[in-house]
């Protein structure tokens, strides 16, 4: 049986891969609902004290953008305590995921909720959560300043050929 040994080159295009097909699932269902929303009547932020889905959405919006930074701080910290490098490597991108999927789910919902009643309150505020996304994109900087590396595993992970043990 072949074994697989990951680089930390591979390693950063891994996070980076990840962090791309998660906010091109998000895009592609955007504009899909979108699409499907044109030809219906759009109602421009008119509110509906019966919808509740106006009072769900921000609050499932906020709490998930607030949840996913607090737990996955939590998650990076307790990498940093990890014995070796590439299992602090590992944490910090299960941290990430996490991150990644406090953002998407309500974000997903919210297109959901946009996609059901046609307001395009849920569409900015979806566009909203996808641009605070972009901004949590995985930098190698980023990346060191989180996990507090020392000298020998920034090297290492400069270097993208460095194998992962």
């Amino acid at each position: 049986m072949a074994t697989f040994i990951q680089t930390s080159g591979g390693f950063l295009r891994t996070l980076k891969v990840t962090y791309w097909a998660l906010f091109t699932g998000q895009i592609i269902f955007a504009t899909l609902a979108f699409i499907i929303n044109f030809h219906y009547p759009v109602e421009y932020g008119e509110f509906h004290p019966n919808d509740i889905f106006s009072y769900i959405v921000p609050m499932l919006v906020l709490s998930g953008s607030v949840g996913g930074h607090f737990i996955s701080k939590s998650a990076i910290d307790k990498a940093k305590d990890k014995p070796s490098f590439k299992q602090k490597l590992e944490s910090y991108k299960s941290a990430l995921v996490i991150r990644y999927a406090m953002l998407e789910g309500p974000n997903l919902f919210c297109l959901v909720a946009y996609l059901l009643t046609s307001n395009l309150i849920f569409m900015y505020i979806a566009v909203i959560v996808m641009g605070y996304y972009l901004m949590s994109y995985p930098k190698i900087s980023k990346l060191m300043n989180e996990l507090d590396l020392s000298g020998a595993e920034i090297d290492q992970l400069n270097d993208s050929q460095f194998q992962l043990h």
